[in-house]
């Protein structure tokens, strides 16, 4: 049931079926407080500064104070100090406590290392070399004085079909026409059937209801829209998902005891978590990444979350000794190998929130099983997700690719402004607020090779350029390099502009 305003028109409240409510106060367009009560309760508060920025974020009492550039990019999120390149505003560091972090780009802008350290002892360290598409082919890692290496080859499509493990053979995968990895079966409609020994079935509507593997059956159960709301494991154990009137998750029981609840800062992250009890245990900040946190705050203490390209958690450090807490790591697909502490923090593979007991990961409308590289349940916007195969992870390259929405593949690490919280759906594509050329097309050769490319830069969004040249009404301010309003092919205008970033308005 939805609630409005009745002089504004603003939505005011939702109550989702199981009973739970949210509710929405403004200041004029601007949402500032959102209230959950029901099973999970609790309020998230937002304050801005007189350019709409967003520079106060509080939960309950605590808040979480925002500072930005004369450019308007992010500088400070709570404790965590970020640092840009001055000539072009890719970030080169992050300092929280004694923990610092400090990443390096090639000549297309894309991440080619980066480190972490406690009062100078590198505790993670990450290098990538790419080939002419932009995609990685060697990606070295040095965690805890260990260093591995992983060599990646692609096929037609850009499919992942091999990993080498310092310089050894690892992994191999196949795909049939439509992108399925050829270790399943599948029907016509791309449900996997069978993987190995276990077998698949589906409800009416696409989605995942039951495996079956030696024996033992795992049941799933949804909403009309497709949330997953219930697992019930081969063991006996009965896990159900509190769904609010945004189709988030806000909370998980176990046997029907509420064991984890969540509130949000917008329609994806969790801003904290809490206990069975409703009180909050941990708060999550977020600043160099809009997929996963920066750094968190439980038990009095402060945890800086270390994380890989693709927004999956390494480590977590206690910036006050240095100490890794957690360490986490994950094959290609995201399977978890290594969890040092399970649990003690809710995030997985690409920042998505994983479920230890289900070994599914939720990104915003859909969970992903890592185990066989696929959805349980179809995309919600169909074919416009810009894959045949409904239940396709990110075209089948979890590498360089990543799907905070659970509806289309967009490329990891992704850096975007701190902005003003609005209120919508997952069900809903998203518009880009601001994102750099390499992080749309990460490969152009050169800056015809980006033209020849088509690029769609998708409804609303403009090139916008500095320093460019071109026509009167271009020559002061550099805009309307490119114009995507109407055409899904860009059009080039002026011809010789420069230094180029893409714009896209909410």
């Amino acid at each position: 049931a939805y609630g409005y305003d009745a002089t504004s028109g603003q939505l005011s409240s939702v109550t989702a079926p199981d009973g739970s409510n949210l509710v929405y106060t403004y200041d004029g367009f601007l949402l500032t407080n959102t209230t959950w009560s029901g099973a999970v309760t609790g309020m998230v508060s937002n304050s801005y500064n007189d350019d709409f920025q967003l520079v106060g974020l509080s939960v309950g009492a605590d808040n979480i104070a925002y500072s930005y550039d004369n450019d308007g990019l992010l500088t400070v999120a709570g404790a965590l100090t970020l640092t840009r390149d001055v000539q072009n505003g890719l970030l080169t560091g992050t300092t929280l406590g004694s923990v610092t972090t400090n990443t390096s780009y090639n000549t297309f802008g894309e991440q080619a290392t980066e480190t972490a350290a406690f009062d100078s002892t590198a505790q993670y360290a990450a290098s990538y070399t790419r080939d002419a598409l932009g995609r990685i082919t060697t990606r070295q890692e040095t965690i805890e004085d260990v260093t591995v290496t992983y060599g990646y080859t692609y096929g037609h499509g850009g499919r992942l079909i091999e990993v080498k493990t310092d310089s050894t053979l690892t992994a191999t995968f196949g795909y049939d026409t439509n992108g399925n990895r050829t270790e399943g079966t599948y029907d016509a409609q791309d449900r996997l059937l069978t993987w190995g020994t276990a077998n698949y079935h589906y409800t009416a509507n696409g989605e995942l209801e039951s495996k079956t593997d030696t024996g033992l059956t795992t049941d799933y159960r949804y909403d009309v829209l497709g949330n997953l709301l219930e697992v019930e494991l081969p063991g006996g154990m009965v896990i159900d998902y509190l769904i609010d009137g945004q189709d988030r998750r806000i909370g998980k029981r176990i046997d029907g005891t509420l064991v984890q609840g969540f509130l949000y800062r917008d329609q994806l992250n969790p801003i904290a978590e809490l206990d069975d009890s409703g009180a909050i245990i941990t708060r999550f900040v977020y600043g160099s990444k809009d997929n996963v946190p920066d750094y968190m705050l439980k038990d009095s203490n402060t945890y800086r979350i270390i994380s890989d390209h693709l927004g999956s958690p390494r480590l977590i450090i206690n910036i006050a000794d240095g100490n890794i807490v957690q360490r986490m790591d994950y094959d290609v697909w995201g399977n978890v190998v290594n969890d040092s502490n399970p649990g003690f923090q809710p995030f997985g593979f690409a920042g998505g929130i994983y479920d230890q007991h289900t070994q599914l990961t939720r990104f915003g409308a859909r969970d992903y099983n890592a185990e066989t590289g696929r959805w349980t349940s179809k995309d919600p916007i169909r074919f416009d997700g810009g894959d045949s195969n409904l239940y396709g992870y990110v075209l089948s390259d979890p590498l360089n690719w990543i799907d905070p929405y659970g509806l289309f593949k967009r490329t990891g690490g992704g850096i975007t402004p701190i902005r003003p919280p609005s209120i919508g759906t997952p069900y809903k594509i998203p518009r880009r607020n601001e994102y750099s050329i390499a992080d749309i097309l990460p490969h152009p050769v050169n800056w015809d090779d980006f033209y020849s490319e088509g690029l769609d830069a998708g409804n609303g969004c403009t090139v916008v350029c500095s320093g460019g040249v071109g026509s009167a009404a271009d020559a002061g301010n550099g805009n309307g390099f490119i114009q995507c309003l109407a055409s899904p092919q860009p059009a080039r205008s002026p011809a010789t502009a420069r230094s180029c970033r893409i714009v896209c308005g909410e």
